[in-house]
């Protein structure tokens, strides 16, 4: 492939009239299969391309879409996690296939939160989905997310839903300098506060901080109280709807090591397609030295060209 292009902040309209934007690289003339990446993190953030590099991609004959969720950075709509990811996954890779110079199949791929975007959009049913490939992402939030063994987890929720909050201020106080930056100061004092005062406030299951700021409830008391929404990131259970080739990275010390298990497992027990690698890594390190311990260079994902089978397969 010898020209590469790309387009920033394309806009997609969803079903309510939302309109989602993306970045797209595509190169030649095609028609080329496309590689859609769905993230609440910012599409032109290192994190958009920390498990796939779009211009390897590119060069390797794939469209690339990397989308900004509903409600982040230059996506419209109202920032509340998981509510829309089935929907909007749907619409989103009916698009994508849609595109010009797509050839009508789609494949989906990222990490955490957007691996979880990818079992939405599967269980959701485009026809154009044809693979998934699902890294460091939960099975059932209750083992893991917002509960862990029964306790409430709010060493994940807390950090990262005030950490999502950044973004979420800078939209509410885009007119406003003074307000923005006040508000953002609060934000990192609560980030700051965590690790001696604020994990201790009451009520835990809903946690004050989150009030603070009017930042979408996340946890164990809204999960209780809304069931379709706590529903709205369950893969656990589903797995038989999804029925297609799922390609699956975890790490050994990852929060959602057992969730990742549990997903391959159960596909296998659904006698679908599922591969599975395991590596010693935690959920943001994927190199050979983890705490203490160095497994040795071959341990390093970079070493062992990941990113080579998941672009390829």
């Amino acid at each position: 492939m010898a020209e590469i292009q790309i387009e920033f902040d394309v806009p997609a309209e969803m079903r309510d009239g939302t309109v989602l934007r993306r970045c797209l690289p595509p190169g030649g003339t095609g028609p080329w299969p496309v590689l859609l990446s769905r993230l609440p993190y910012g599409k032109q953030m290192p994190l958009a391309i920390a498990v796939l590099d779009p211009l390897t991609a590119a060069r390797r004959g794939f469209m690339v879409v990397l989308q900004d969720t509903r409600g982040r950075f230059a996506s419209e709509g109202e920032w509340d996690p998981w509510t829309h990811e089935e929907s909007d996954g749907y619409d989103t890779v009916r698009w994508a296939a849609a595109l010009h110079g797509a050839n009508g199949s789609v494949g989906m791929i990222g990490a955490s939160y957007f691996g979880n975007t990818q079992w939405m959009a599967a269980l959701s049913k485009p026809p154009e989905l044809k693979a998934i490939a699902p890294m460091v992402t939960w099975s059932d939030p209750d083992d893991g997310l917002w509960t862990r063994g029964g306790a409430i987890e709010l060493g994940i929720t807390a950090p990262w839903s005030l950490m999502m909050g950044a973004d979420a201020l800078t939209r509410r106080h885009s007119t406003d300098p003074a307000a923005l930056g006040g508000s953002l100061v609060g934000l990192v004092q609560d980030l700051d506060g965590l690790s001696h005062d604020c994990y201790g406030e009451l009520p835990a299951g809903r946690f004050p901080a989150f009030a603070r700021h009017d930042l979408p409830e996340l946890g164990y008391e809204r999960s209780r109280r809304e069931p379709e929404w706590a529903r709205s990131s369950r893969v656990a259970g589903r797995h038989d709807e999804v029925d297609l080739p799922t390609f699956q990275v975890g790490g050994w010390y990852d929060i959602f090591a057992q969730g990742t298990l549990d997903n391959f497992t159960a596909m296998r027990r659904a006698r679908r397609s599922a591969t599975l690698i395991m590596g010693p890594w935690s959920h943001a390190n994927q190199q050979h030295v983890i705490g203490d311990v160095n497994f040795g260079f071959g341990a390093n994902s970079a070493f062992m060209g990941m990113r080579g089978p998941l672009v390829r397969r």
